[in-house]
């Protein structure tokens, strides 16, 4: 963990309460289901760092990356802050299953890739509505896991990370460097993705993200024992999170790639028990996600059944789904 990566230690917090931080990062060479394998730890990079990691080990030149524009960074004012910590506040969680004390990792995950026409209705869907896919995305996430993990009249908690490096220098910077998007959807209410859109607008235009970077680096002032204090007093956060690491290459990488396809499997928590990923390389798009074994699910197969409702709800057929058990992975713990 680099010295001054304060952001990394909410997650040595989250090891040190039980949960496992090892990213996942997928790759086919081929447009089959085969793939090859490597972990690179949240604490040592968050999405971006670790793009850039892994594209330098495969030889690819790696000169910008995205960034926020210099004039859009304000100085960080306690009032983005306070805006911030009301929004995570707890909201009315209202779980189909009875949860139960338990930290780890489920015992598998679900992986679909997306090509060819299919995806690019898809996108092309989005352009007429006037949304982001990401929008999209996270409306039909959230749609889906209420369908299946929630009651009808619970309210949801999305955590969706954002990268908060300069643009001019973003390329230089390492490690965790990122703020987090707050959704808070009511109870009793149906959100469309145009709703969910001009909620993320609202989020980054009233500057809430710097309020969320501060927070997110605490441990600078209050350390890894302070941060675990307030870590042991905090029962539940929200839905889940959901982590979009957008299209590449794009204009970002340089040199030949023979990767067809790329994947990362964000952790789940016990705070944060939904985990849902996105990550478009060249002409595909993967989509995971995994279900935390606090959530006590009846069946094996509700991450499955969430993952096709998910699907269903963005107008996406299937694609090639796969349904991979951590016990494939000789240095992931052993699932319950």
């Amino acid at each position: 963990m680099p010295k001054k990566d304060h952001s990394a230690v909410k997650f040595q917090v989250a090891e040190a309460l039980g949960e496992w931080m090892n990213v996942l990062f997928l790759k086919g060479v081929t447009d089959d289901e085969e793939y090859q394998a490597g972990f690179i730890h949240h604490m040592e990079a968050d999405g971006m760092s670790a793009i850039k990691m892994i594209a330098e080990e495969e030889g690819l030149k790696v000169d910008s990356l995205p960034g926020l524009k210099s004039k859009s960074e304000p100085l960080f004012k306690i009032g983005a802050l306070l805006r911030y910590i009301k929004l995570t506040k707890k909201v009315n969680l209202s779980w189909l299953y009875k949860r139960k004390d338990q930290t780890g990792i489920p015992k598998h995950f679900v992986l679909v890739r997306i090509q060819g026409q299919n995806l690019q209705a898809f996108y092309d869907k989005a352009k007429a509505m006037g949304v982001s896919p990401n929008s999209i995305m996270i409306t039909a996430l959230d749609q889906a896991t209420k369908s299946h993990l929630l009651g009808q009249d619970s309210a949801r908690k999305w955590i969706l990370p954002l990268n908060m490096r300069p643009q001019e220098k973003a390329h230089l910077i390492n490690g965790n460097y990122s703020a987090s998007i707050i959704l808070n959807y009511k109870e009793n209410h149906h959100y469309t993705s145009q709703e969910t859109h001009q909620m993320i607008k609202s989020y980054l235009k009233n500057n809430i993200h710097w309020g969320s970077f501060l927070y997110s680096n605490m441990a600078r002032f209050i350390g890894f024992k302070g941060t675990l204090k307030v870590a042991r007093s905090i029962k539940e956060v929200g839905t889940g999170v959901f982590s979009n690491l957008g299209a590449w290459p794009g204009p970002y990488l340089e040199g030949k790639s023979d990767v067809k396809w790329r994947a990362v499997v964000a952790p789940s928590t016990q705070i944060l028990p939904v985990a849902a990923t996105a990550w478009h390389w060249k002409e595909t798009l993967s989509l995971t996600l995994q279900l935390h074994p606090s959530l006590n699910l009846p069946n094996e197969h509700m991450a499955t059944q969430v993952m096709d409702e998910w699907l269903k709800l963005m107008g996406l057929k299937e694609g090639h789904k796969q349904v991979i058990a951590w016990s494939e992975f000789p240095n992931a713990p052993k699932t319950p």
